[in-house]
């Protein structure tokens, strides 16, 4: 289920599902959709939401699919959880929240963290909010050296 989530095979998915509801929420340690959303997948997790995947399920350290997408700088897999009512601005067990996790994610196959940051900021995200250890976002930015981020981030 899960790899089938990440390959974004959504006809394995269906299949699966069809067979057994139940895996929708199978946490293995993370759920089918989370593992969708920090590999891009977004044809499958637009399976899953439309199957009733918790768009606000969270792991362990409190982390979602769309804190994952974010630090995996996936636009389009962020833009489809915030469309189906994803919290942009809940944090983690560390207070970072995705505009965080965008602004040091690292870059992978197919990643945009400006996009994801444009995202965010559009949604009205605060930009100034800080973690638990007083860092914002434009901090992480500059700390890991990705200037066109923190360039997003002072508009």
């Amino acid at each position: 289920m899960h790899e089938a989530a990440g390959r974004n095979d959504v006809e394995e998915l269906a299949r699966l599902l069809d067979e057994d509801p139940s895996l929708l929420e199978l946490a293995n340690p993370d759920t089918p959709l989370y593992h969708a959303a920090c590999r891009g997948s977004v044809d499958a997790a637009r399976l899953l939401l439309d199957r009733g995947a918790d768009v606000h399920w969270r792991d362990y350290e409190e982390r979602t699919a769309l804190a994952e997408a974010c630090r995996a700088g996936y636009a389009e897999v962020a833009q489809l959880l915030l469309e189906r009512g994803a919290h942009a601005t809940w944090s983690e067990m560390w207070g970072w929240t995705p505009l965080m996790e965008a602004s040091f994610g690292d870059d992978k196959d197919g990643s945009d963290h400006v996009a994801v940051l444009r995202l965010l900021i559009k949604a009205r995200v605060p930009v100034d909010t800080r973690d638990d250890a007083a860092c914002t976002a434009l901090w992480y930015a500059c700390y890991h050296g990705h200037t066109d981020r923190a360039r997003v981030l002072l508009v």
